[in-house]
């Protein structure tokens, strides 16, 4: 079963570093434990990923050839979706794919537990807004950096691909997964009583272009929480606030009938915002909360 955030984090001991290890070598033990984490990132995927003879390179490969029949085109699906591409007619697009074969793949894909469909948190599974993304964040990363550059692999052209490929999109991609993990970590929270309400469901809300990173919420007591993740250092909650506050509105649930609580996560702030029922919280808040509730 794999390991969630606040496993990683016991493992990694630096909360930057945790962010790091689990958005590019997932929860799967086998995989994150050929990571030290007291290399710096870029050393460990030259070391343990782009390397043709190491153990995450074969057996990826290896799992990929075992679970899929055709791999061609399922490899180019999911390629399509690490790009970024995470709606059916987006992916068909991208890949040239007729939509009935994109759709009869993302089932089997869903079925090997390789991508999941997610839909606004306020909305039911049968919604039309869902998306699909990678499961395993290995795997989203194999997809993006990896699988597009094999042969260099193969040469041992490994520096290069990081250079020219990784480096450049690296942080736009942490940001990515650094939501999927704040959503992660208010589900952990919630369930340890760390919120200021209690609520029923936590997941993503979005609507044509407009998306709210994290939202949690309680059918019953009608309590929503709207939160906003930013990976960059010095970030002016106040700022980030204005902007959520205004996303907010645009979320009819409830609306004019809930009671709202806003969160705004960074890796650290300039200028914080303490006012009731906002939290703002960088990692090193991350880190004292993960563990006082162990």
């Amino acid at each position: 079963r794999p390991l969630g955030f606040p496993a990683v984090l016991d493992y990694a001991g630096d909360p930057e570093r945790a962010v790091e290890l689990y958005s590019v070598f997932g929860g799967t033990p086998a995989y994150l434990m050929e990571a030290d984490p007291r290399r710096d990132i870029f050393t460990n995927i030259r070391e343990r990923i782009l390397r043709e003879d190491s153990f995450i390179y074969r057996d990826v490969e290896f799992v990929l050839r075992q679970e899929l029949v055709e791999p061609r085109y399922y490899s180019s699906i999911l390629h399509s979706i690490a790009r970024g591409n995470h709606r059916v007619g987006l992916i068909v697009n991208d890949t040239g794919l007729s939509k009935s074969i994109v759709n009869k793949y993302l089932s089997v894909l869903r079925d090997l537990q390789l991508v999941d469909r997610l839909v606004p948190v306020t909305e039911g599974s049968r919604s039309k807004r869902g998306l699909w993304f990678l499961s395993d964040h290995l795997f989203d990363f194999w997809f993006r950096f990896v699988e597009p550059y094999m042969e260099e692999v193969e040469r041992g052209a490994a520096d290069l691909i990081l250079e020219e490929h990784i480096r450049p999109g690296f942080d736009e991609y942490l940001g990515k997964h650094f939501e999927r993990i704040v959503r992660e970590v208010l589900e952990e929270m919630n369930a340890r009583g760390l919120l200021p309400a209690r609520f029923t469901s936590v997941g993503g809300w979005w609507q044509g272009e407009r998306e709210i990173d994290a939202v949690a919420l309680n059918g019953r007591t009608g309590e929503i929480l709207f939160a906003e993740c930013k990976w960059r250092e010095g970030v002016d909650a106040a700022e980030v606030l204005r902007e959520l506050r205004r996303k907010a509105g645009f979320v009819e649930w409830r609306r004019g009938r809930r009671r709202e609580y806003y969160a705004v996560f960074a890796k650290s702030f300039r200028r914080r915002v303490r006012e009731p029922g906002v939290m703002t919280v960088d990692l090193r808040d991350l880190k004292g909360i993960l563990r006082k509730g162990a």
